[in-house]
């Protein structure tokens, strides 16, 4: 696990009284165009003195900037840097996908939103068949981590989700124990494999079972 280093904190003005949120829109300019502005909007909702670091590549960078809309977004394209972010970061707005899993190592509390295209949205309703969206909440059958998918993903209800996770200490909490709890679980399960390798072999065994029916 990385620890930011003083001079990270020097260089993005980082204190208990400016903390910072990562927000990861997804890997692909298509994910960035349809996620990115919902994430800005609910962003401006949020109180308190924020910075945001938005982990990505150098070729999307521009295309993130596009869509700041004044928000102090800061993006990163160092894998040092990802890494002490993250650590430095009191809470995330994240993608469903792999970087949950980073995530739940650091022990960073977050909130999960995703959409799709809406054909590509129906196609999911009826075929996809898993309760949620997150390896954390498929590793512990329950939504301990809140999921905004769909016609769900909406600046106001990721605002209200994001605010309180930054604010109430006793839902801040209750997520904490979560994650400990599920990367203890991945962790059981991990051996000589990757954390990716396990999550894949766990997301196969939910599929298997006829308990888990479609997100719709």
């Amino acid at each position: 696990i990385v620890q930011p280093t003083a001079e990270f904190l020097e260089k993005f003005g980082l204190s208990d009284q400016k903390q910072g949120i990562i927000v990861m829109p997804g890997s692909r300019e298509t994910e960035v165009a349809l996620l990115l502005p919902i994430f800005v909007e609910a962003l401006k909702r949020i109180k308190g003195n924020y910075i945001y670091f938005v982990p990505t590549m150098p070729h999307l960078v521009d295309k993130i900037m596009m869509y700041a809309d004044n928000v102090p977004i800061i993006t990163i394209v160092k894998p040092e840097e990802k890494w002490q972010a993250i650590a430095a970061s009191r809470a995330a707005l994240v993608k469903s996908g792999t970087s949950t899993v980073e995530l739940m190592a650091y022990n960073i509390p977050m909130v999960v939103a995703y959409k799709v295209h809406w054909l590509t949205a129906l196609y999911i309703k009826h075929h996809v068949r898993i309760k949620y969206a997150s390896l954390i909440n498929l590793l512990l059958g329950k939504e301990a981590i809140p999921e905004l998918l769909m016609e769900q993903c909406t600046s106001e209800n990721i605002s209200r989700k994001l605010q309180e996770i930054l604010t109430n200490l006793e839902q801040r909490n209750a997520q904490l124990i979560e994650l400990q709890a599920a990367m203890g679980k991945l962790a059981a399960g991990r051996g000589p494999s990757k954390p990716s390798t396990v999550a894949a072999d766990v997301v196969l065994k939910m599929l298997k079972q006829p308990s888990y029916t479609s997100l719709g």
